[in-house]
């Protein structure tokens, strides 16, 4: 601890800030981020239509912690050294050339991405003086630990959530399709019944199947013909046929969407609120694939056994 009277304060940016001698005044203010409308009024109404509901999700523009800090050296009550001092200071906060973790030692399990972008204020009283800072930050605080690894002696009841965010994915047996229903193409697809190669684009679509014929190869008992195509898909294949998906559930406390991390050591599919995500061997992070808040059902298929990880960090206010 430096020469400061308090050792509460923050962690930016490398250092904490008591490392400076500073002493978080009691007007720190943390602002709130504000929900993002696309009002628009009706001609000759007194009613008014918001857009931004098209999405039926809330966006959320940034927010503002405001900290005034005392600047003293208490070693040396000269203005020199204290004009050295906030040098130092000014260098600490302002160096970063984009936002970074930003730690109050209240709540410090989560963190502010943060950055100080207008110029902070500084009022001189002889050998001492008060520095006021803005940072700029992304609207929600994170969570420093991910989800599924909670421990008793850290849970916070009000805000974390006791569950499993990696499982063991085991290969079902298929079940027939019946003609005129739908099927779609598994991210492990790779050639047709007759041996010709499924193009990339193929993978994750759904197509309607005309026809269907014994058909053993590979894992396959059947294969369909499916509209549009002119080759015979094998069971395997295609998502539909896989008897009794895992079906999982995963709780997102936070209130915003978060793209977890996902990791598996085989191909699978992910099928979420009807769309099919075709996720590769090893690590996939996109967010065309995200965790609503709240509840998240998922369907996973996958041709052999495998583990799937799914690492994710909940956002707060």
């Amino acid at each position: 601890m430096g020469n400061n009277i308090h050792d509460y304060g923050i962690w930016f940016n490398g250092h904490h800030s008591t490392e400076f001698g500073l002493d978080v005044l009691e007007d720190k203010q943390i602002g709130f981020p504000s929900k993002n409308k696309a009002l628009r009024s009706v001609p000759l109404s007194n009613r008014s239509f918001d857009f931004s509901k098209v999405t039926g999700k809330n966006t959320w523009t940034e927010r503002q912690i405001k900290i005034p800090f005392q600047v003293v050296n208490r070693q040396f009550y000269t203005q020199e050294t204290l004009y050295s001092l906030w040098t130092k200071v000014m260098k600490w906060l302002m160096e970063t050339t984009e936002k970074t973790r930003l730690y109050d030692d209240t709540m410090n399990k989560y963190y502010y991405m943060a950055e100080v972008i207008d110029a902070p204020s500084f009022e001189e009283m002889r050998a001492r003086g008060v520095i006021t800072v803005t940072f700029q930050c992304y609207p929600f605080r994170i969570a420093e630990k991910k989800e599924g690894t909670q421990l008793w002696d850290d849970i916070n009841f009000d805000l974390d959530y006791f569950q499993t965010t990696k499982f063991d994915i085991n290969r079902k047996s298929f079940e027939p399709l019946s003609i005129g229903s739908q099927a779609t193409l598994t991210a492990w697809a790779t050639h047709y019944g007759g041996g010709v190669r499924i193009p990339v684009s193929s993978l994750g679509v759904s197509y309607k199947i005309t026809g269907s014929k014994d058909f053993v190869t590979s894992y396959s008992r059947r294969a369909y013909m499916l509209e549009g195509l002119t080759e015979w898909t094998l069971e395997q294949d295609i998502i539909q046929a896989q008897q009794s998906a895992e079906i999982l559930k995963i709780y997102n406390p936070g209130i915003a969407e978060v793209v977890p991390k996902i990791t598996s050591r085989e191909l699978i599919s992910v099928i979420m609120n009807g769309y099919v995500f075709n996720i590769g061997k090893g690590i996939h992070l996109s967010e065309l694939f995200m965790f609503d808040p709240g509840m998240n059902d998922i369907k996973i298929v996958s041709l052999h056994p495998t583990t799937v990880d799914f690492e994710f960090f909940k956002e707060l206010i």
